[in-house]
């Protein structure tokens, strides 16, 4: 009876997403709209703009006192100094270079007031403008903001479409929705030619729960400008979030057909497919795209969880090793997968490799991995030590290392010590499914099947649906005993349930073997050693192949196996029986 040694993370931890237009900006970076608003673009500045301020030496010291500030890293004071230079002045020059302080140190009232000093100062100037009602709407100063829209207006069209697409951005959490729609509406008036506005006004639309109108909208925006890439892009994602995720792939395919040299096209319809799990499908977008963009990190690291969760441990070792390499933010993550591949492949000095390098919030789960490797490695004091690392602050840690410790033992060929650990656990913990389910394995690896098949019809009991012990129980009866009636039930619940799962195809190939169904016994067993090299699975498929008369073939699949785990139980087994 085997337990799967690969603990799948979910694969939504690891996933890129579109990031949504309808959720507010992060507190965080609050004026990074602001800093997209070239602050800093030089102005020709009109002589009857500037004032007459005499340099006097108060403000020659108040000058040197912001400069030096802020050359001896005190962004704050350098701040507030030009901030006073810029109320005593009104010089449109020194109110733009405050406003550069202020946006850079996140002062978002200052930064209101000194585009409101800019904006007097200089009528002329559109960046001050349109700065100015940027930072009102960001402080949802609504009011003051309508009362900016005309001037704003007068823009030239370059600078209103920026200000359109970054518009999204801009509105508080707190802001009132019908608000956000009337100054939207306000602000792109009389500019139905822009699909910038119009993008604007759906973005606005679709925040308030209007989704019809915020599709019309982007409708409209493509229609001048087909295929858009924003208007694109945003109206699959609609189409996605209103459940009608067969809609947005027909839309994004036509999208990659009319314009096949446009990546985020690709990226989009690969991540709607995946998200509406139609993984194969999503997973060739990802493979089209690595062979345009060998490197594209998105698609390395989503076709390698695609394999990985098809239990293509090899596609998935090549697709997530090479995003590894590229030094990504989930990094850690991915040396933990690795390791776990590894371990799925029998590599453990390999495998213990990739643990080592994991640090981080990983770092406890490449840990908990780590003592079962050096079992196998057979570095029983080395795993031990690693073991005594383990937390126990809670239950659930408490149970997993107990597990840890039972799996050591048996891995260092100890199941008697591992199996009296779990017993004395299961005194305090009866219900654990987990426990009875590993007391289970150990029973059934020293030959007390009637204890193993106690334990797992308790745990069956406790969780009626659960696939492993499902798979579990059916097994130890194909494999042990010859009431087969009873075990097809049990593994077809669980096929049913997982019908990718390479074990428990393995388990249902065995008991069409068993039942003498020969040739659907091969199809099962076929496809369970496709998808994983384990040993088990080897021996197996090798026995049918050598009772159907495939000899030649029968020996290359046993090789494999031997060579994964020369002392495995199965394999130990055919090599007595066959004489292979």
């Amino acid at each position: 009876m085997r337990s799967r040694l690969f603990l799948l993370i979910p694969l939504s931890l690891l996933f890129s997403a579109c990031a949504s237009l309808q959720q507010a900006p992060d507190e965080s970076a609050e004026m990074a709209v602001v800093e997209q608003q070239e602050v800093v673009r030089e102005e020709g500045w009109r002589p009857e703009e500037l004032p007459k301020t005499e340099l006097s030496a108060d403000l020659l010291i108040r000058f040197l006192v912001g400069d030096v500030a802020l050359q001896r890293g005190q962004p704050a004071l350098a701040a507030r100094t030009w901030l006073d230079l810029a109320r005593r002045t009104k010089d449109p020059r020194i109110a733009r270079r405050a406003l550069e302080m202020a946006v850079a140190t996140g002062q978002v009232a200052q930064a209101q007031e000194l585009s409101k000093i800019w904006s007097d100062a200089a009528p002329s100037s559109g960046v001050a403008r349109q700065l100015a009602l940027s930072l009102a709407i960001r402080a949802n100063k609504l009011d003051e903001a309508e009362a900016l829209i005309d001037p704003f207006l007068k823009n030239p069209p370059p600078d209103l479409a920026g200000f359109y697409m970054q518009l999204h951005l801009l509105w508080d959490r707190g802001a009132d929705p019908k608000a956000v729609i009337r100054l939207t509406e306000k602000l792109t008036a009389g500019k139905d030619s822009m699909p910038e506005a119009r993008f604007a006004r759906a973005v606005a639309h679709a925040m308030q729960a209007r989704e019809a109108t915020a599709l019309a909208e982007l409708e409209a925006a493509l229609d001048s400008r087909a295929w858009w890439e924003p208007a694109v892009l945003y109206r699959a994602q609609l189409l996605t979030q209103g459940k009608k995720p067969d809609q947005a792939i027909i839309f994004l395919q036509q999208a990659v057909e009319k314009k096949p040299g446009l990546l985020s096209f690709r990226l989009a319809l690969a991540r709607t497919l995946a998200d509406a799990k139609r993984e194969t499908e999503a997973r060739a977008v990802y493979e089209e795209i690595l062979a345009i963009t060998p490197d594209n990190l998105e698609s390395l690291v989503s076709a390698g969880l695609l394999a990985l969760q098809n239990h293509e441990i090899d596609a998935a070792y090549r697709f997530l090793s090479a995003a590894v390499k590229q030094e990504p933010r989930n990094a850690n993550l991915l040396r933990l997968y690795l390791g776990q591949i590894e371990e799925e492949r029998y590599r453990f000095r390999e495998a213990q490799g990739w643990y080592g390098q994991v640090t981080g919030e990983e770092m406890p789960k490449a840990e908990m991995r780590l003592p079962r490797v050096l079992a196998r490695l057979g570095e029983r004091e080395a795993a031990l030590k690693a073991l005594e690392k383990l937390p126990q602050a809670s239950e659930e840690e408490k149970i997993a290392k107990i597990q840890m410790e039972a799996q050591v033992w048996r891995d260092l060929k100890l199941p008697a010590k591992g199996r009296e650990i779990l017993t004395l656990a299961l005194k305090q913990h009866p219900d654990s499914v987990d426990l009875l389910y590993d007391r289970a394995l150990l029973a059934d690896l020293e030959g007390d099947i009637a204890a193993a098949e106690t334990d797992l019809r308790r745990a069956l009991g406790i969780q009626p649906d659960s696939v492993q012990v499902l798979n579990a129980l059916g097994y130890v009866l194909v494999s042990r005993t010859d009431r087969l009636a009873d075990a097809e039930p049990l593994l077809l619940k669980a096929i049913a349930a997982e019908p990718d799962n390479p074990v428990i195809i393995d388990s249902v190939g065995w008991l069409r073997f068993r039942q003498g169904k020969l040739e659907e016994a091969l199809d099962w067993l076929a496809r369970a050693y496709a998808k994983v090299r384990d040993p088990e699975v080897a021996a197996h498929y090798a026995e049918v192949l050598w009772t159907s008369g495939n000899k030649n073939k029968a020996r290359e699949v046993f090789a494999t196996g031997q060579k994964l785990d020369p002392e495995h139980p199965a394999i130990v087994d055919v090599s007595r029986r066959l004489g292979l």
